[in-house]
């Protein structure tokens, strides 16, 4: 199997490990290749529901993965079982310097409810 190559009736997360590899292996060319400053490029990943239950670990396993100090966003991919736990580990890898930034992607406004508190004045959707 090549990098990137498009696996077919593996698992989801075979699936997320080719992607993660491949992801690696880029970010880590463009810094080996010295285009860019490891400060100049700004990384974005995310937790798939199949991580939420063991999120601390998947967090260390992407800044291992991309051979990287910290990653400047990570997301919950969409709303699934221990999604608020993982969310939590996120916040605590934000204490830690692990992760700069953290946020929600594909969720639904409805879901968003359900998931924030209420009064917070953070939750913003790209539909406003």
């Amino acid at each position: 199997m090549n990098a990137g190559e498009k696996v077919s009736g593996g698992s989801e997360a075979h699936q997320y490990m080719v992607k993660l590899a491949f992801e690696a292996m880029k970010v880590t060319a463009v810094l080996n290749q010295g285009y860019q400053e490891p400060e100049e490029i700004f990384v974005i990943t995310k937790l798939y529901p199949n991580q939420f239950a063991n999120a601390e670990e998947a967090v260390d396993e992407a800044l291992d993965k991309l051979d990287i100090e910290y990653i400047d966003m990570m997301l919950l991919h969409h709303p699934g079982d221990h999604d608020a736990e993982a969310y939590q580990a996120m916040e605590q890898a934000v204490e830690e310097g692990k992760i700069c930034s953290i946020g929600l992607s594909n969720w639904y406004v409805e879901e968003l409810t359900e998931f924030l508190p209420p009064g917070n004045d953070y939750a913003r959707t790209g539909a406003e």
